[in-house]
């Protein structure tokens, strides 16, 4: 067994416990396959939608389900569904980030999140060791659904560092319509 290095560790170990925290607090990315014990996503609330603008993925949506920052205030957590009325299965990794590169080659990072007023964009929060804090992340096939079949939904999340003073934003998605004036609560 290899053994890692006390940062690297360290790292791990956190983003394990906010991935834990996460899941224990949100539905199961797998809520589609155990329907009799979790939630589904179709119980999720909704504050903002989007359709495909990928012409393959005509008829697949987004509703994003929540936007909402820590009591502490370091990290907001954006939680979204992907509903998959096309006729193409989507991958979880056709939604990674086109400007910038993560070395973990984490799925999942490629939703921006705006401040139109200030002009600011905000990516994915990344760890210490430049990872994304995402659905995804290091491609866990156990936690994680990688490819959403027509007909399926599948939910997934993100993690952001976004100030106090932002209070709603524009989220840019690859393939999507952008969903403006999402309220950070």
């Amino acid at each position: 067994m290899k053994k890692l290095s006390r940062p690297r560790s360290l790292s791990l170990l956190a983003t394990g416990l906010l991935t834990t925290a996460l899941v224990l607090a949100m539905p199961s990315a797998h809520a589609q396959d155990s329907i009799e014990t979790a939630p589904s996503s179709e119980s999720l609330p909704s504050i903002g939608s989007t359709t495909a603008t990928h012409s393959a993925w005509e008829g697949a949506r987004i509703e994003i389900n929540e936007l909402k920052r820590s009591a502490t205030g370091q990290y907001t957590s954006l939680v979204w569904t992907l509903y998959n009325n096309s006729k193409a299965e989507i991958r979880l990794n056709e939604f990674k980030n086109s400007v910038y590169s993560y070395p973990s080659g984490a799925s999942g990072n490629g939703l921006v999140l705006i401040d139109e007023e200030r002009g600011i964009r905000f990516n994915t929060y990344i760890d210490s060791e430049k990872g994304c804090l995402c659905a995804g992340a290091d491609h866990n096939v156990v936690s994680f659904v990688l490819r959403t079949d027509p007909g399926g939904r599948s939910t997934y999340w993100a993690s952001y560092q976004i100030p106090e003073e932002t209070k709603k934003v524009t989220i840019e998605i690859p393939g999507f319509h952008p969903v403006k004036d999402v309220p950070i609560s």
